[in-house]
């Protein structure tokens, strides 16, 4: 059976190919977001894109070896007020010999709305399963600046 070990949002991760152990770089708990919208009328309560380069690893273990097994791993990030921003899935697939498996997801940006916790929930769907099972949530602080002014 595969259980979800661990998951983190970071800036990247890196795996040393000679040990496969994984370095994470920047654990992020809090950020801070400034923006100039250059002139472009911005309306505030509206989602605003941000370029931003980061990545959310996971970490899967499973108790016995020996066949091909997976599952899927869905992201989910909601805004301070609980709204839904988006959601990514991934396949984790268990090759025979392996009895644990890093997923990492990548990101180029990300929709912010206001000040205050993102959640990003992790679940997972096991094949033939129609329910999701909830995993983790992972809180991040993020404040938003545009044009000068905070956004509450």
């Amino acid at each position: 059976m595969i259980k979800h070990v661990w998951s983190i949002v970071c800036r990247e991760s890196n795996v040393d190919p000679a040990t496969n152990n994984i370095s994470i770089d920047d654990a992020y708990e809090n950020i801070q977001v400034t923006l100039d919208t250059k002139g472009k009328e911005y309306k505030k309560g509206l989602s605003v894109g941000v370029p931003f380069d980061f990545e959310l690893v996971s970490l899967f273990y499973r108790d016995a070896k020996g066949e091909q097994e997976s599952t899927q791993e869905f992201v989910t990030i909601l805004d301070p007020k609980g709204v839904k921003l988006g959601e990514v899935d991934s396949k984790v697939v268990f090759r025979e010999a392996f009895d644990r498996m890093r997923n990492v997801i990548k990101f180029n940006s990300m929709p912010l709305t206001l000040s205050g916790t993102y959640l990003f929930q992790v679940h997972i769907q096991k094949p033939k399963s129609r329910n999701r099972e909830p995993v983790t949530v992972i809180p991040v602080d993020i404040q938003v600046t545009v044009n000068g002014e905070k956004v509450q």
